[in-house]
């Protein structure tokens, strides 16, 4: 109510018939930004800054519109395709499902609050592959699951032997943790509705067939910025190691006192961050090393230090600067619609409006009937009439 009551306020100061726009001395009044407007939305999802957005592509449209009709180029196909496009965009509000949309946004939070760890097995397949090639794939993604389940092997060395994810030679399927947005939303649905140890059903996406595994869930971690000091290990030795020496003379100074910034200043091999004191940009789950990420999310005091660690990279020590954890819903739902409407799910809400309007207005397809007309269809064009 309050979204609509700003909106009424904002059109509040400009009277009917009043011009609201003007492209090269055409004036275009608030009457016709309101019907095309009201068209296209749903009252309750209005916001300032939805508003501001929508009429930024309505100036676009109106811009291009008159820039063509003054070229006389307004009924050439690459103009006529251009248009559609800002017609898309100005209706696509319109072609959604406000109840599915909700519940889109109360899933994606939900898992936002959650970390999975998960290993997968994939069988690729192409998108538009042939009906025996997808039995093929799918037939073969049940049997490596059916060995899973009666032991007659890991999900491990299932993993090295039969998936098409070629990461899994050195890695045996895990993906380590992730959370919301962060896999192809089928995959996402599937791990999430799996429990901790258990083995999914095949899901489908653009990829392949997949089988996965739960190996832990928990409470999100959230994001976290640190800074780092790194050195870099050319000889990857246990024993004799200059950059394990160096790392472990940095931690004394750090001990005795030195500040952090000075020491990655002078002394860190990673030159793009030393120059700003080793500070990396924050991050969260999954978008580190599995190593670097366990040393950063285990810091909790702001300024605290690790002890030295090793990742592929070299050997490194971080210190904590920031650490946030996933905010409240109503701080984040502007950011989750954003990451819905780029994301597959957006697909999703104009198929369940699509599937609402079919069982509304009770539509029914009449494949006998079609083939009949598009049988006769084609015996006129073979025609030539």
């Amino acid at each position: 109510m309050k979204k609509i009551i700003l909106f009424l306020m904002l059109l509040s100061y400009v009277s009917v018939g009043q011009t609201v726009l003007t492209i090269n001395k055409s004036n275009i009044d608030i009457e016709e930004f309101k019907n095309v407007f009201y068209k296209n939305n749903d009252e309750s999802i209005i916001t300032k800054e939805y508003l501001d957005e929508y009429m930024d592509l309505f100036i676009n449209f109106k811009l291009k519109v008159k820039e063509a009709e003054e070229l006389m180029m307004d009924t050439l196909p690459t103009f006529i395709n251009e248009l559609e496009g800002y017609k898309k965009q100005l209706a696509q509000p319109y072609l959604r499902n406000k109840e599915f949309d909700e519940k889109m946004l109360d899933e994606a939070y939900e898992r936002m609050l959650q970390d999975i760890s998960a290993s997968h097995i994939l069988i690729s397949l192409d998108e538009d592959a042939k009906e025996s090639e997808v039995l093929a794939a799918y037939d073969r993604i049940l049997d490596i699951r059916s060995q899973i389940l009666s032991k007659n092997i890991t999900f491990e060395d299932a993993a090295r032997k039969y998936s098409d994810d070629k990461s899994a030679l050195s890695n045996n399927g895990n993906l380590g943790y992730f959370t919301a947005f962060m896999m192809v939303y089928d995959f996402e649905t599937a791990a999430y509705n799996t429990e901790i140890n258990k083995i999914s059903k095949p899901c489908r996406t653009k990829y392949g067939y997949h089988i996965i595994k739960v190996n832990d869930i928990r409470d999100a971690v959230g994001t976290v910025k640190v800074a780092h000091i790194m050195f870099k290990d050319i000889t990857k030795s246990k024993d004799d190691n200059p950059a394990k020496q160096k790392i472990f003379e940095i931690f004394e100074k750090l001990k005795d006192g030195e500040e952090f910034s000075v020491l990655a200043e002078r002394f860190s091999e990673d030159r793009s961050t030393a120059v700003n004191g080793g500070s990396l940009p924050e991050f969260g789950v999954g978008k580190m090393v599995s190593s670097f990420e366990k040393s950063a999310f285990a810091l909790n005091e702001i300024g605290e230090i690790s002890e030295p660690f090793s990742t592929e990279y070299g050997w490194h020590i971080i210190q904590l600067l920031e650490k946030k954890e996933i905010g409240a819903f109503k701080d984040l739902e502007s950011e989750i619609k954003k990451k819905i409407e780029r994301d597959s799910r957006s697909e999703l809400s104009k198929s369940a409006l699509f599937d609402k309007l079919k069982k509304e207005y009770k539509v029914k397809n009449n494949v006998a009937s079609f083939k009949s007309i598009r049988k006769y269809a084609y015996k006129k064009v073979s025609d030539g009439k």
